[in-house]
């Protein structure tokens, strides 16, 4: 929730105003499921296991981005080729051309 008020004439009073706002949860609210992703170190890049929380991550929210789209494209295509066991033993060995159709 925003909520913004102007301070107009009288910075006091609009902050005297935004003391006043209260918030409570009604309800059960639920909090959204935070899509787990690996934490790596610049001198210890992660493998393919960056990828499997892709499909999660793109479709929590949408980009607003422009342009990133072919990128969440390339993303979710390399997530659903290392499904595949034999594909994904392919990155982990070190085989840098990926078998992406």
């Amino acid at each position: 929730m925003l909520a913004r008020i102007e301070l107009g004439s009288d910075p006091d009073a609009a902050i005297a105003l935004q003391h006043q706002f209260k918030f409570r949860a009604t309800g059960t609210p639920k909090l959204p499921e935070i899509p787990k992703t690996p934490i790596f170190e610049l001198e210890s890049l992660p493998g393919v296991e960056a990828f499997d929380a892709a499909g999660i991550a793109l479709d929590s929210e949408v980009d607003l981005s422009v342009g990133l789209e072919p990128l969440g494209d390339k993303a979710r295509a390399i997530a659903n080729a290392i499904k595949d066991p034999a594909e994904r033993g392919a990155r982990r060995s070190g085989d840098p051309q990926p078998r992406l159709r």
